[in-house]
């Protein structure tokens, strides 16, 4: 709360410049009233009583008191609601906001890449699993995990690493065995002098690549293999879209992943704009040429990739579950991974600066008026009080209204999807598709599980489910119940 009110909105900035000629103004009539009174009455105690209430009426308490009060109750608001406005001036770019760029990887899918297929060119699965695995072991990309996790689900033997090096937004390098192995986009090996990619047949890899991200691996200079993953679109990834287009939003996905990727996913949400294989500075790139069309840009992300754009952005907002260098870039932050809080934190700015000017009319207008009835001599003791009074009361009332505001971007939508939560839940008896068929048929009998996919190869279960009906520790006890786990 002290850094919104230390930081203020623009037009709070214009307020400012003028109340260095609010005073000014003010004094000179109340000495032009005090000179007409004096000579069309010869009274100097009447005159001087103009005088004073002009200048005590002219005095614009409710107008220093708007933004402060809407800074206070709207970010109290925002807060209780899971939304950290981190300074007063974002309110205003939150309601100017008419394009939302989203991160894909974490944001817009659920960020928990799980592993399709192991490629090999060279050697079989468990060794390049293995070897890619060790390369990928220090990294902390949402990919480099999944693999990391799958080799100890297949209880492979990963082998130290050494050397460790990551490229932003292209892949690792490592040492490992005393090979110097890289994994990452295939552009990326391809542009490595050290690979020599030669006559490998990498189809069966590049047939993934139109539905799966895919990383290859290369390995003394030699390409031994490629690893296909998929992710899942983030529960309510489709109805935020909806929403925001409801509102005259435009959306636009950045990411790093290969095109046919990218408009896979964008497609299953509803996204038509999208711009892929972008490198973090390339999506600074794209947030200012949207800037330049005269665009007011937001952009939602959880990585360190996504630190840049989102401080070139008009406003940055990032998810509570991202990392502490896209929190500490971002003007919003949401203290959850919930994407509905994108529409609630436009629809806060909105309605905080649509009250913040109606706000500064009130106040003027008394303003204004109290000073026309001590012009005109018509002001006593108890009608001064009042109109102060009055001014202030109603400056409040107007802003307390903001704590009526539905911030619920769930109860906005015509039609609203349950709310899901999908867990992966090893199964590491599950051995062969009737053991797949079997958890499917148990699982989704559960009332509040929505989807179940197996996959005996990783020996895992993907289960999409509402929370509110049923928890996963609930889900992993029928697993044991029937002896996959």
């Amino acid at each position: 709360m002290r850094q919104i009110e230390e930081r203020k909105p623009p037009i709070q900035l214009l307020m400012d410049r003028l109340m260095n000629y609010y005073g000014p103004v003010v004094y000179a009539l109340a000495a032009l009233a005090f000179v007409g009174w004096l000579v069309a009455t010869g009274d100097v105690s009447r005159a001087t009583l103009v005088a004073i209430s002009v200048v005590i009426l002219g005095y614009p308490c409710a107008l220093g008191l708007t933004t402060p009060l809407i800074l206070a109750i709207g970010g109290g608001h925002g807060i209780a609601r899971g939304l950290l406005v981190r300074a007063g001036e974002f309110f205003q770019a939150l309601a100017e906001v008419d394009t939302v760029a989203f991160d894909k990887t974490g944001t817009l899918t659920y960020g928990r890449p799980t592993v399709a297929a192991v490629l090999p060119f060279e050697g079989d699965e468990s060794e390049v699993l293995a070897t890619v695995a060790a390369a990928e072991s220090g990294s902390e990309h949402p990919v480099a995990g999944a693999i990391v996790r799958y080799a100890e689900f297949q209880k492979v033997r990963v082998p130290e690493a050494s050397d460790f090096r990551a490229v932003p937004g292209k892949g690792v390098i490592a040492t490992v065995e005393g090979r110097r192995v890289a994994v990452g986009r295939r552009s990326f090996l391809t542009a490595d002098e050290d690979v020599q990619i030669g006559a490998v047949d990498t189809g069966r890899a590049e047939a993934f690549e139109g539905s799966h991200t895919v990383v290859y691996a290369a390995a003394a200079g030699r390409l031994v293999g490629a690893i296909a993953l998929q992710d899942m679109p983030r529960p309510g990834a489709a109805r935020v879209v909806r929403l925001l287009d409801g509102l005259g939003i435009r959306t636009v996905m950045l990411t790093g992943d290969s095109h046919p990727v990218a408009v896979a996913a964008a497609r299953a949400i509803g996204m038509g704009e999208v711009y892929a294989e972008l490198l973090p500075a390339e999506k600074v790139g794209v947030i200012e040429r949207l800037q330049r069309e005269g665009r007011t840009v937001a952009m939602v992300g959880d990585g360190i990739n996504d630190a840049p754009a989102l401080v070139q952005s008009d406003v940055g907002i990032a998810l509570g579950a991202g990392t502490d260098v896209a929190m500490e870039s971002a003007g919003v932050v949401l203290v959850t991974d919930k994407l509905d809080k994108v529409v609630s934190a436009i629809l806060l700015g909105r309605a905080s600066h649509r009250n913040m000017r109606q706000n500064i009319a009130i106040a003027v207008a008394f303003n204004l008026l109290g000073i026309a009835l001590a012009v005109l001599g018509l002001v006593t003791t108890w009608i001064a009080i009042g109109i102060i009074v009055a001014s202030v009361a109603a400056v409040l009332l107007s802003t307390l209204s903001l704590l009526r505001l539905n911030l619920n971007a769930e109860e906005a939508a015509t039609s609203v999807d349950p709310e899901l939560v999908e867990a992966v839940i090893p199964a590491r008896r599950m051995h062969c598709d009737a053991c797949g068929r079997k958890i499917v048929k148990s699982l989704s009998a559960v009332e509040g599980v929505h989807k179940v996919i197996p996959d005996a190869v990783r020996k895992e279960v993907l289960v999409a489910y509402e929370p509110g009906r049923v928890s996963e520790d609930r889900l992993r006890e029928q697993l044991t119940e029937l002896g996959f786990r």
